[in-house]
């Protein structure tokens, strides 16, 4: 039997660019497609009962005639295109075939999507080595009882099976990369083939906008594991992020980690917390080939990390961002806008970080509620997923920041006491204003 595991095309042009918004308004043309590694976890758990391909739609292309030739098909679905992946799946679905969808969106509301979409037979809850269960009888009989992690509709009834957090990383198989289509960019990347490995699932710590906390609970893989799963990417790849939520929650794992990727000689990137990482640490990672490290820092308010149980450190993660920038470390800083509770006088806090510590970039998000994120509603909706509140004030930010002298003269500074990052920014900057289809001049002009 042929299963088809289909990550669908980006959800529309309105969505603006949450990292690149240099000039605060462009809208989005895809200036960064990453692998998705989730897919790769899933086709290894699938495999043995399974013919399995992975299709990626945001890089190939593929007619509905040839999606429809799959005995099953999964589909990851995303918040901000739930709608239009469900519409994928009306297309998709023939008589013969059964469709199913993973991701965290329907995973957190699977009985309203499925009530809504009747296409849709089954849902995956969460990734754990139970779902090599999955058999071909399961999806010929519409049937899938006594499966962990799976809530499936029966008739007119929704059932959601018994679900458990995946207790150890390293009980579920590597992940499939081979299956992954190449092609895969970012143009923030230092290198040109890029892939994606994490090292540990979830974080150790609990902050209440993060839906992630009610999803899996932390678990490091084994370096034996993990170190080849790094050889086999390092063969054809030259770049490689690690989408670990904390790489760097272990420190002595971490230099380790850093140790064996030195003798690699691969440019890396991560996600780290901005406190609780001292500068002889971010001196090993530079060592190893790390040249960005992206930073939850969520706001500039110490009431609203207080609201968030973030627990942030604000003068430690200030410290974190200054010592990258002497050690040559592009930094991303990623806050949140609109968390319940928030005031104009925390805005301006946040924007007053942002403007004192001056990352390389800067990305803002609206709050999105969640199950098992903080300042929920009684009700929550998978189709209720925008914060048009947040839109003004983080597109004000954007515009003020990325149009600020004291961030033009810092990139500047960069620019001109390192010509390789010099040459790579250019790059950089050629590529996203090629992808924006000339909106440069609108960019500038718009009013602020």
């Amino acid at each position: 039997m042929r299963l088809l595991i289909l990550n669908p095309e980006s959800a529309g042009m309105e969505f603006r660019d949450p990292l690149l918004l240099r000039c605060g308004g462009a809208e989005k043309k895809a200036s960064y497609i990453m692998p998705p590694i989730g897919l790769a976890y899933l086709a290894s758990l699938f495999e043995r009962n399974f013919e399995v391909e992975i299709a990626d739609l945001s890089l190939q292309k593929k007619s509905i005639s040839y999606l429809r030739g799959f005995d099953c098909v999964i589909v990851s679905a995303g918040l901000s295109s739930i709608k239009e992946n469900l519409s994928l799946c009306r297309k998709i679905k023939t008589r013969r075939n059964v469709i199913g969808l993973c991701g965290i969106t329907p995973a957190s509301f699977p009985e309203e999507i499925m009530k809504k979409e009747k296409s849709i037979r089954f849902i995956i809850q969460n990734i754990t080595p139970e779902l090599s269960k999955l058999s071909e009888k399961n999806i010929s009989s519409l049937d899938f009882s006594g499966i962990e992690n799976i809530s499936y509709r029966k008739n007119a009834k929704v059932i959601i099976n018994s679900s458990a957090y995946l207790k150890s990383i390293d009980s579920l198989p590597s992940p499939k990369y081979d299956l992954l289509p190449s092609g895969y960019y970012d143009i923030l990347a230092k290198g040109k083939n890029i892939a994606a490995i994490v090292t540990s699932l979830g974080c150790p710590f609990s902050c209440r906008f993060c839906s992630a906390n009610n999803m899996r609970k932390y678990s490091e893989k084994s370096l034996k594991k993990l170190f080849s799963e790094i050889d086999e990417l390092c063969m054809n790849h030259d770049d490689i992020i690690f989408w670990d939520d904390n790489f760097t929650a272990n420190k002595k794992r971490c230099e380790k980690i850093c140790d064996y990727l030195k003798t690699k000689k691969i440019n890396f990137r991560c996600l780290s917390r901005a406190d609780g990482i001292d500068y002889s640490l971010l001196k090993k990672m530079k060592e190893a080939g790390c040249y960005q490290i992206q930073f939850g820092i969520e706001s500039g308010s110490e009431r609203m990390l207080s609201l968030m149980n973030k627990r942030l450190n604000l003068s430690a993660a200030k410290d974190t961002l200054s010592a990258c920038d002497r050690l040559g470390i592009e930094t991303v800083a990623f806050f949140i806008i609109g968390y319940p509770g928030e005031k104009e006088l925390d805005i301006s806090k946040t924007k007053k970080f942002i403007m004192e510590t001056t990352p390389d970039f800067i990305s803002l998000n609206g709050y999105i509620k969640m199950p098992g994120s903080g300042g929920q509603p009684k009700k929550l909706s998978a189709f209720d997923n925008k914060n048009k509140s947040a839109e003004q004030v983080i597109r004000r930010i954007y515009q003020d920041y990325y149009f600020n002298l004291r961030y033009v003269f810092s990139r500047a500074g960069k620019l001109i006491s390192n010509l390789d990052y010099a040459i790579l920014f250019i790059k950089q900057n050629i590529q996203f204003w090629k992808m924006r289809e000339g909106q440069l001049w609108r960019a500038i002009t718009v009013k602020r």
